[in-house]
């Protein structure tokens, strides 16, 4: 195992700025950090917003002063600003700023005010870190647009308050625009009745929230998803006649366009920004709807361009200028040359890839405004993968550079709805570090100063010590999987209990535990308890099923501890988030407790074993027939399979028991399919394991395997390989796995054997 080697922090060992400027020049006498502004001008207003902004800082020692000027017709001014700018005047636009500090001469000057106050900012960090070199900075922003944009339909929505302390902490870092995904968390006055009583936002706090955010030279982009995910909205009686599908609003239905009216219109006149994001991404399924005649007549690039022009002529009546996710226009390439070439398209991807050129040319060569959209994923995970932000973040952005985007719009995904967002912050202000300056360096060492206000390191090297638990097969990837599995079988039943890489797993996680303890944060201490707690959890989970097959060892210590833990996970959920969905997460913890104590009646139905075995399934079942279903098919998640005009839905599939596939739970009587992708860097035949009913059925890439005896030779080519199970008849459960000298990891259904390079999957 590799373990991560701690970095050495050293105390200011490089300018501690974030984002860092475009150019530093350090001199070589000491200074003090001015703590007092000099405004001049006769914009009092500026002024005062400007001193309202400075007063947070402890001013201690010497009472230095510092000048704010905004370059205008003064000829002193300009003469002293050019001395020290020099050619790079000319690039500091509106946003840029000129900070001087020696002992001849203490200024920040700019062409506007957003421009002293980003000056302000970085000058708010050297402060806080006791910087005493003389420095000159001249900086600027690579993008004009630096945007954050955060789920809250997912479960976490947060408070007002919180999102003022996001808009003030995003702020310092110089992004300029906020956002969020908003499925059906908001409250129109239109259409009142949808929204969750206990986590929303109204219109008047949205105005509230953008009024605020203006005083931070910060704007919120509008949000309202618009096409796909639509599920939460059409699951309410009132609303459901407005379905194509269970997941997708019809674009056809007159009542579905007069809600996106109403609705969409309220929140465009509410967000303070230029742009207004209909989303209307992911729509899977959308030719096998009520409407699928007609889609079928004109082609689903037809369909979606007609549906969208709707949605962008709606937002042009309020004012605003239309975003969408790209993510459909790629798939149909023909969309962006039917939709009008002023919409900013978001092009989304979050995974560490070696470049970036499928998200970004086809709109490049087009000539059309895009964003690139970077992501911190937490989604399905314990705790979002810092390694995969990191390497995303870096490479995106500088590929969206180079190619012409228009901005970086980084994205927080929250599905699964357990999260907290402080865990967040480290990909956070890296996104803000490279929107702002894509060649910057150096990040680790300048975030825990400006972040935390220390220099030890510790919560970095904690956090990517952390990260080494994606390396291990019983905790692959970060995957939440791990928390949901069962502690006890269902009644009458029995589960499979793999610990192979338990100790491996619990080393990792006590050197984490004990880097995080001598982080000591100066500020924002939540963000340390955030990642405290999803330690802790892990400990608590990898203990846990040292127990479950350990009848020596007492479970009431852990009890105790689910326990303690739970009621710190709803104080730090209460301190972000409103209490919607906050009964939904503390289930989970409770049915640990409950398990726990049934566990010493149960260990005789739980079955120990050092094979994988393969839990992560694709199902499509309540079919009539084994005739029709190609049998070399390649499904993903939410794919249509239609069978004598009825529809069939290939649906995720986790298997919480350790490997026993009971199809019987899920499906009537029927015939059953079960799909997973197996990557193998070489051919080869391996030995597999498929225990099932006589009539089961074993096909690999198209071809039916011979299962008479166990175990079955599974031919594999290089690369995916395609596993399909069909099952009928009366006993309709299974396992499946392959030899044990063969190491596999897998995220969902995407299996890799004895990979040279691990695949880390973004979902």
């Amino acid at each position: 195992m590799g373990m991560f080697l701690p970095m050495v922090f050293t105390h200011a060992a490089v300018l501690p700025v974030i984002p860092y400027p475009q150019f530093v020049k350090e001199g070589k006498d000491n200074v003090s950090m001015p703590v007092k502004l000099l405004l001049t001008g006769k914009d009092s207003a500026m002024q005062a917003r400007l001193l309202r902004h400075w007063q947070l800082p402890a001013a201690s020692g010497p009472q230095e002063a510092i000048s704010l000027y905004i370059i205008s017709g003064n000829a002193t001014i300009n003469a002293l600003v050019r001395r020290y700018a020099q050619n790079n005047i000319e690039k500091i636009g509106k946003e840029g700023y000129i900070l001087v500090i020696n002992h001849q001469h203490r200024f920040i000057a700019a062409n506007d005010e957003v421009g002293l106050f980003y000056g302000l900012q970085t000058l708010r960090q050297l402060t806080g870190a006791h910087w005493k070199t003389a420095v000159t900075i001249i900086d600027w922003p690579d993008f004009p647009a630096r945007v954050v944009f955060d789920d809250i339909s997912r479960g976490p929505i947060s408070t007002v308050d919180y999102i003022k302390k996001q808009i003030q902490r995003l702020a310092e870092l110089k992004v300029n625009y906020l956002s969020f995904y908003i499925e059906h968390v908001v409250q129109p006055l239109s259409h009142p009745d949808f929204a969750p009583a206990d986590g929303k936002l109204t219109i008047r706090q949205i105005r509230e929230l953008s009024d605020y955010a203006a005083d931070y030279h910060m704007q919120l982009v509008g949000n309202f998803q618009s096409f796909g995910h639509f599920e939460k909205i059409l699951a309410l009686p009132q609303y459901r006649h407005m379905g194509e599908s269970a997941m997708l609003i019809s674009p056809l239905d007159d009542s579905a366009r007069i809600f996106l009216k109403d609705v969409i219109g309220e929140l465009c006149d509410a967000f303070s920004a230029p742009w207004f994001n209909v989303n209307c991404d992911e729509t899977f399924g959308i030719d096998k709807g009520r409407s699928a005649k007609y889609v079928d007549s004109v082609g689903i690039p037809k369909f979606y361009a007609g549906f969208l022009q709707l949605l962008y002529d709606v937002v042009k009546q309020h004012g605003k200028k239309m975003m969408m996710w790209g993510d459909m226009a790629l798939k149909h390439t023909e969309i962006l040359d039917l939709l009008p070439r002023d919409i900013m398209y978001l092009s989304w991807e979050y995974g560490d890839q070696a470049n970036f050129d499928q998200w970004i040319k086809p709109f490049a060569r087009r000539g059309l405004q895009y964003m690139v959209c970077p992501g911190i994923v937490n989604s399905y995970r314990m705790f979002p993968d810092m390694i995969m932000a990191k390497k995303n973040i870096g490479g995106f952005i500088k590929q969206g550079r180079e190619s012409g985007a228009a901005g970086v719009f980084t994205t927080v995904w929250d599905d699964g709805g357990t999260y907290l967002f402080d865990a967040d912050w480290y990909g956070v202000y890296l996104a803000a570090d490279k929107s702002w300056n894509t060649g910057a360096d150096g990040f680790d060492l300048r975030f825990e100063n400006v972040a935390y206000g220390t220099y030890n390191g510790n919560y970095v090297n904690a956090l990517f010590t952390l990260m080494q638990l994606r390396e291990q097969p019983v905790t692959y990837n970060l995957n939440d999987q791990l928390w949901k599995q069962q502690i006890v079988p269902d009644s009458g039943k029995q589960m499979i209990l793999n610990n192979n890489s338990i100790a491996e797993a619990l080393h990792i996680v006590r050197i984490a535990t004990s880097l995080s303890h001598r982080a000591v944060p100066a500020l924002h201490p939540e963000d340390l308890a955030a990642m405290q707690l999803v330690i802790h959890q892990y400990e608590l989970m990898l203990r846990t099923r040292q127990v479950m097959v350990d009848p020596d060892m007492s479970t009431d210590s852990l009890v105790a501890a689910y326990k303690a833990t739970a009621e710190t996970f709803r104080k730090l959920w209460l301190n972000e988030n409103q209490p919607y969905w906050l009964d939904t997460v503390l289930h989970s913890w409770s049915q640990k407790v409950k398990e726990l104590q049934e566990l010493p009646a149960r260990r005789k139905d739980i079955i120990p074993t050092t094979s994988f075995y393969f839990t992560n399934w694709l199902l499509c079942g309540n079919l009539p027939s084994i005739d029709g279903m190609d049998k070399a098919l390649q499904p993903s998640p939410g794919d249509v399979y239609i069978y004598d005009g009825n529809k069939y839905r290939w649906q995720k599939f986790a298997a919480t028991n350790g490997g026993i596939i009971d199809l019987e739970e899920k499906y009537l009587p029927s015939v059953v399919y079960a799909y997973c992708q197996l990557q193998t860097d070489s051919a080869r035949v391996v030995d597999a394991w498929l225990t099932a009913g006589d009539s089961t059925v074993l096909y690999c890439n198209g071809h039916e395997v011979k299962t008479v005896q166990n175990p079955v030779q599974l031919p594999l080519h290089t690369g995916i390989n395609h596993i399909l199970i069909r099952s009928t008849g009366n006993r309709r459960r299974f396992t499946f796995r392959l030899r044990d000298d063969l190491v596999i990891t897998n995220h969902k259904h995407k299996y890799q054997i004895n990979s040279k390079t691990n695949r880390y999957e973004v979902d």
